[in-house]
């Protein structure tokens, strides 16, 4: 069995999104790939707030199961971000560069 262990990175990234998921209600569990869940947290304003506040109790076990299912997270803006700058892996293999040290898996 292929068992990911999520590093400090993934949960602090996990963290951050969902303390900016205040200002844009579901945005952790879309960035964790939750996307229903993320959906009804947007038409839901975060279940009215209660939502957010218990998502922190959870946040561990979502980014568990996020890099179980997705694997670790790579970097916080996406290749839209990028512009000239090679900052991801997508961009790095479509530029025909080398890998990104960061992109090794360390596990």
């Amino acid at each position: 069995m292929n068992h990911k262990v999520p590093l400090f990175r993934d949960y602090a990234t996990g963290y951050l999104m969902w303390f900016i998921s205040v200002l844009f209600p579901g945005l952790h569990h879309f960035y964790l790939g939750n996307y229903w869940r993320g959906l009804k947290y947007t038409l839901t304003f975060n279940e009215v707030g209660a939502g957010w506040v218990l998502d922190f109790f959870e946040m561990h076990v979502l980014v568990q199961k996020s890099v179980q299912e997705h694997g670790h997270i790579r970097r916080i803006f996406c290749c839209n971000c990028c512009l000239d700058y090679c900052c991801c892996h997508a961009c790095q293999k479509k530029k025909g560069l080398p890998p990104l040290a960061s992109d090794e898996d360390p596990i």
